[in-house]
C-alpha cells in the first residue's frame, strides 16, 4: 500500500449467497436469518438504499386467472424497465387464506432488503402504471379499491368521511399530481393491498402477544415464529 496506487472500483467484484443449504450455516436457520441481516447492515454503510418490491398472491387452487397474469405479467415489464428489483412469490395449496397472508407477510419480514410488499388476490386485475402509482406514493399502507364479488355494485373499502358547512359529508383525502387522489378509509380490504416494511415492524412490535407457531403454515420452515398480521374479525352485537 505504501508502494502501490490504489483504485476504487465502483462496481461489485464478489456476490456471496446465503442460504440454508451451505455447511457454515448448516440446519440453524436462526443464523441464516441473522447472517442475511448483517449482510444487509454492513451493505447499508456502502451502497445508497435501493427499493425492493415483493409481489405475494396465495393460490388456493393452484391456478392463476388470465386477467391476473396479464395484470402481472406487464407489472414486471415495468419494474425491470425502471430499474426497480422485484420478486414474485406465490403459496399454493392453503385453503385458510389469513394463514396464507401471515406466511407471506412473515416471510418477507425475513429479507432484510425487501422494502414494498404487494398482497394480491388471485382473482385481480389492475393496471401496471396504477401499480407504479401506488408504489410511489409515501403512506405506509395503500390499498386498490375493488368491486365486491357478486355485489358488483359496492366496493370494498370504506372511506373517512366529515361533514363539511353545508352539513354534507365528504371524504377525507387529498389530491395528488397527475390527477391522482388518495382517499382515507374507516375500514381496507386485503385483496390488493401494499405495505411498506416499516409498518409492519411497528406492528409486531406493539403487539408481541399476537406471536405464535403453526408449524402447518409452512412445511418447509416448521420452527417459524409468527405474528398474526390476519385473522377472522370479531364484533360484538354492538360494534
Amino acid at each position: 500500500l505504501q508502494r502501490e496506487n490504489i483504485f476504487v472500483i465502483e462496481e461489485d467484484l464478489t456476490h456471496t449467497r446465503v442460504h440454508e443449504g451451505q455447511r457454515s450455516v448448516g440446519k440453524d436457520r436462526k443464523f441464516s436469518i441473522d447472517l442475511r441481516q448483517n449482510y444487509h447492515t454492513i451493505k447499508t454503510r456502502y451502497y445508497t438504499p435501493r427499493m425492493k418490491v415483493i409481489i405475494a398472491t396465495p393460490f388456493y387452487e393452484m391456478r392463476g386467472f388470465s386477467p391476473y397474469i396479464s395484470s402481472l405479467s406487464g407489472t414486471i415489464q415495468a419494474l425491470t424497465k425502471l430499474g426497480i428489483e422485484h420478486e414474485f412469490w406465490e403459496l399454493s395449496g392453503d385453503s385458510y387464506v389469513d394463514r396464507a397472508k401471515n406466511t407471506l407477510f412473515n416471510k418477507f419480514l425475513e429479507d432484510p432488503a425487501a422494502t414494498d410488499l404487494f398482497m394480491i388476490d388471485s382473482d385481480m386485475q389492475w393496471n401496471p402504471v396504477a401499480f407504479v402509482n401506488m408504489l410511489r406514493l409515501p403512506y405506509e399502507i395503500v390499498m386498490g379499491s375493488y368491486p365486491q364479488k357478486n355485489a358488483w355494485e359496492t366496493w370494498t373499502a370504506r372511506p373517512r368521511l366529515e361533514v363539511d358547512k353545508d352539513g354534507k359529508h365528504r371524504p377525507v383525502g387529498q389530491i395528488l399530481d397527475g390527477g391522482l387522489v388518495v382517499i382515507q378509509a374507516e375500514y381496507l380490504a386485503g385483496g390488493f393491498i401494499r405495505v411498506k416494511r416499516e409498518a409492519l415492524i411497528k406492528y409486531q412490535d406493539s403487539y408481541p402477544e399476537l406471536r405464535y407457531h403453526d408449524g402447518g403454515a409452512d412445511p418447509q420452515y416448521p420452527e417459524r415464529l409468527y405474528t398474526q398480521f390476519f385473522n377472522c374479525e370479531i364484533q360484538t352485537k354492538d360494534g
